[in-house]
């Protein structure tokens, strides 16, 4: 029987982390979409078989996912200007992540976002296209990856597919409310000669405020 799990403050060890039940990142998440160099790719809402773990025979491969710079908002409501202003002023007033080479490599992973839905953050990322392209990519809460999934042993996520990700892709995030977060984005690459495919998970700390 599981522990019923939904808060993280009834989670006290690894035990009723596994046996606790993901958390749907629409709950938290209110918009979600990728642009490379081409048109912006809106996320679709998916329940994942390959979120938690690798398929055999794919293993766990280090991230070439990293954060490239400062988060950018900007305002939803294009008809007003003070809105409009305030976003300009929240940017020019906050610094939103640390990517120094000095900075201990966990805590690049750090950044700090504006919540609401009435803000986007634009988050910019690098994917390592080399020696393989990230051709499929997944978004959701990072626990979720340590748990064993819902009856079907699913996992909710918002995913990508259908392009090459490689290179500057930026990630536009609107988030409704406040709060820490962590995410994890689940990549997998094209390498299907010699294979098999790489899968990667990279920790994305977002504060939301």
């Amino acid at each position: 029987m599981g522990c019923g799990c939904n808060n993280s403050r009834d989670i006290r060890n690894w035990n009723s982390l596994l046996q606790s039940f993901p958390v749907d990142p629409l709950s938290v998440i209110s918009y979600a979409e990728l642009s490379v160099a081409g048109p912006s790719q809106v996320g679709q809402w998916a329940l994942s078989s390959t979120y938690r773990e690798p398929t055999v025979p794919s293993t766990w491969l280090p991230t070439p996912v990293s954060v490239n710079g400062e988060v950018t908002v900007i305002s939803n409501g294009a008809d007003q200007m003070q809105q409009q202003f305030d976003a300009q002023s929240w940017n020019f007033r906050n610094q939103t992540s640390n990517t120094s080479t000095t900075t201990p490599p966990p805590l690049r992973n750090t950044i700090f976002v504006r919540a609401g839905v009435e803000w986007t953050n634009i988050i910019p990322l690098t994917v390592q296209g080399s020696p393989h392209a990230v051709v499929d990519i997944e978004l959701s809460m990072l626990d979720n990856a340590a748990t064993r999934g819902d009856m079907q042993e699913t996992i909710p996520v918002i995913r990508w597919t259908g392009d090459t990700y490689t290179g500057l892709v930026l990630l536009r995030l609107v988030l409704y409310s406040s709060g820490r977060y962590s995410f994890g984005i689940r990549t997998i690459d094209n390498n299907t000669s010699p294979g098999p495919p790489g899968w990667g998970m990279f920790a994305l700390d977002v504060v939301g405020v």
